[in-house]
């Protein structure tokens, strides 16, 4: 039985490849301690006294541990064979009779002989599991090797003593360094960084820090390689601590290129904060720094003023030479201008043809000095459109910042720009200082009270109009009906027909935008519902609300009630919401959106992109079916890159998303041709069709100008 558990043994745990095991080398091993075994066995049996017999059973027991040292298992096998054969012997001269003496000698060469077969069984475990601890941490040590090799990061192993033990490819192209050269040196020889805030000097290794047990945090630096060039890299060092944790034996760092990425970070940090069509700062970045200039005012007790400048007549230019035309003219506005301004002194474009400037530490006798410099500028500048030279003039608003102005950056907007109407009202092309009470803005107030009278008046006897612009798809077979939006105007008791950003304001400004909103669902609702079933194939009518819209409870119950006088597809239905807006009640937007998209109506986010576009939210929590891209984006494509690869960027992954995208604002055949290279779905623009009365429109035809 012995012998054959022996042989079983063996048989089971014989390596799968018995080529690479069974080396000339071992081989020759294996002949050389099997020809002893059985001369030492051979020997012990021709001896007949038992005390010579035994000395010879001694002599097995090294070359046994030799076996199962070298061959483990099959060595401690070969050593029980002989054992077994040994204790057959001794049975058989047993049954000889032998004496008391003889029967001792037996027993001790039998227990002997025992010891020495388990003896060399226990060594062969320890040498097997020790062999395959071994080749066991070789094998992760490898794949460990592999993994590093292949993941895109850089990666570098110090020993305790802070020299390179390790390097991949990844870190040796990082750091100009080639493996051989790189190992055994001193990390502080090939890992040299500063601190990103830092002008000059070196920052403390990371690894001689976490080496000292000191724990440093992921953080961005800059890292000199082997070329003197700098990398800016984002890294993370931690310690290789022994098999009990306490010692540490070794660093791992690991660190990537983040330059792209940082530098496509500051270019959506300016996009996010700046005027695309001037690069002055924009409306949001104002008010931001606006607020700022406040608290600073009420700590430091400091005065400063605020500027408010509009452009003259602005709304005639447009008309007589177009968008597009008044756009560079803005340009050539915003550069003349900003000669004049100091360093450190915030210039801003508020909206179409209103700009801010903070005069920091300028108080408000002297700001009006500065204002009417300003103005001179302006006159004396000779701007050129369409080749021809044009005199522009402004009026400018002023207010000061103290100890005792609010913090309400909106309040203070609307009360510059009321200082700025009062100068138009004394004939523009001068400066109007606001300083405590004052009459004139009183009147101006009540002057807007009037306006917002006159809407509210529009409202209750139709007076406003509902105008509609063709919307086109770039791929008409992705489209088979009518798409459009709904704009309004305002028509005068003189016949006159007022513009939206005229009137619009003032309702924004005396919470009533929301009944503009109702007024317009109401009649666009009523216009679909009088029109003849033949032309009936619209796929996309969009309706655009307001902030106030979105924070009023009772919309929804109001929605349900038009809901009943529906003639088309709920679907059909597209809101039109400023991104902007959505992002500072994100909360109730949703659950506002959330409802209304149950009720069968489709959403679209306008101006999207004038912060830092986020799909995120988008996937989270709005089910928008339409993203209708930032205008200022559409027309600085003409000359700026960055616009282009930024809408080419939201349309592919709006695309992925299964979200439709619009661009506003195609005002000429080159932007025609430079949006329809794009993934964008749909183009809307006066290259496209102009807004006409919404009966007039919805019964017509129009061909595309897209072939």
């Amino acid at each position: 039985m012995f012998v054959m558990t022996a042989t079983l043994l063996v048989w089971r745990q014989l390596p799968d490849n018995l080529s690479s095991y069974l080396t000339p080398q071992r081989c020759f091993e294996a002949l050389l301690l099997l020809s002893i075994l059985v001369s030492v066995c051979v020997l012990s049996l021709d001896v007949e006294q038992a005390q010579q017999r035994q000395l010879f059973l001694y002599m097995i027991l090294p070359f046994v541990i030799w076996a199962a040292t070298r061959f483990e298992q099959h060595g401690a096998t070969l050593a029980a064979s002989l054992v077994a054969s040994m204790l057959l012997v001794g049975s058989l001269e047993l049954e000889k009779a032998p004496g008391y003496r003889d029967m001792v000698y037996l027993f001790s060469e039998i227990s002997f002989i025992g010891i020495t077969a388990f003896t060399g069984f226990i060594v062969a475990v320890a040498f097997s599991e020790r062999r395959l601890a071994i080749e066991n941490a070789q094998r992760e040590r490898d794949w460990a090797i592999t993994t590093l090799h292949s993941i895109g990061d850089a990666v570098i192993t110090t020993d305790q003593h802070a020299r390179v033990t390790f390097i991949n490819p990844q870190a040796e192209e990082l750091l100009s360094w080639a493996h051989k050269q790189i190992i055994n040196r001193h990390i502080s020889e090939v890992f040299q960084v500063r601190a990103l805030d830092e002008l000059g000097g070196k920052q403390e290794n990371p690894v001689e820090r976490c080496l000292r047990g000191v724990h440093t945090p992921p953080h961005r630096s800059f890292l000199t390689n082997r070329l003197n060039e700098e990398i800016i890299i984002e890294n993370s060092v931690s310690p290789i601590r022994d098999q009990y944790g306490r010692h540490v034996e070794g660093v791992v760092i690991v660190f990537h290129d983040v330059s792209k990425e940082r530098h496509l970070r500051e270019l959506s940090s300016v996009q996010s904060n700046q005027d695309t069509l001037t690069g002055l700062f924009n409306r949001q970045e104002f008010e931001y720094r606006l607020s700022a200039l406040v608290t600073q005012a009420k700590t430091e007790s400091t005065s400063h003023t605020f500027l408010y400048l509009d452009i003259d007549q602005f709304t005639q230019l447009i008309e007589i030479y177009g968008q597009p035309a008044a756009d560079i003219l803005l340009q050539q506005f915003a550069t003349a201008l900003q000669k004049r301004i100091r360093n450190g002194d915030i210039f801003a474009r508020i909206t179409r043809d209103q700009f801010a400037i903070l005069l920091k530490n300028c108080p408000i006798e002297w700001a009006e000095n500065v204002a009417d410099s300003f103005l001179k500028e302006i006159r004396e500048c000779r701007f050129i459109l369409d080749d021809k030279p044009l005199s522009l003039t402004a009026s400018i608003g002023a207010i000061t910042i103290n100890a005792q102005t609010e913090k309400n950056p909106t309040a203070l907007i609307e009360r510059a720009e009321l200082a700025c109407y009062a100068a138009k009202e004394e004939g523009s092309n001068r400066v109007y200082v606001h300083i405590g009470s004052d009459q004139k803005l009183r009147s101006l107030r009540q002057h807007e009270t009037q306006w917002s009278n006159q809407v509210r008046r529009a409202i209750a006897e139709n007076q406003l109009q509902l105008y509609s612009q063709q919307i086109t798809p770039i791929d008409h077979s992705i489209s088979n009906g009518s798409c459009y939006e709904i704009l309004v105007r305002l028509r005068t008791d003189k016949n006159e027909l007022i513009l939206p950003q005229q009137f619009l304001p003032v309702a924004e400004r005396y919470s009533f935008m929301g009944h503009v909103d109702r007024w317009v669902i109401s009649q666009v609702f009523a216009h679909l519902a009088e029109r003849p079933l033949d032309r009936v194939d619209d796929e996309y009518i969009g309706i655009n609300l307001s902030i106030m819209t979105l924070n009023d409870n009772s919309f929804i119950h109001f929605m349900q009630e038009q809901l009943t006088h529906l003639t088309v597809a709920p679907a059909t239905i597209c809101f039109e919401l400023n991104e902007m807006e959505i992002l500072t009640t994100l909360d109730k937007s949703s659950y506002f959106i959330q409802t209304l998209h149950e009720m069968g109506f489709s959403f679209a986010l306008d101006r999207f992109g004038s912060g830092i576009a986020s799909f995120d939210y988008l996937k989270r929590q709005l089910p928008v079916q339409y993203l209708k891209l930032d205008g200022r984006l559409i027309k600085n494509m003409e000359s700026d890159m960055l616009a282009r690869h930024i809408i080419k960027a939201i349309a592919q992954i709006a695309q992925t998303m299964g979200i439709k995208t619009i661009a506003p604002y195609v005002e000429n055949d080159v932007l025609l041709q430079l949006i329809s290279a794009t993934s964008v779905d749909y183009l809307q623009g006066f290259a496209i069709a102009k807004p006409e009365p919404l009966k007039i429109y919805a019964i017509s035809n129009i061909t595309s100008k897209i072939m």
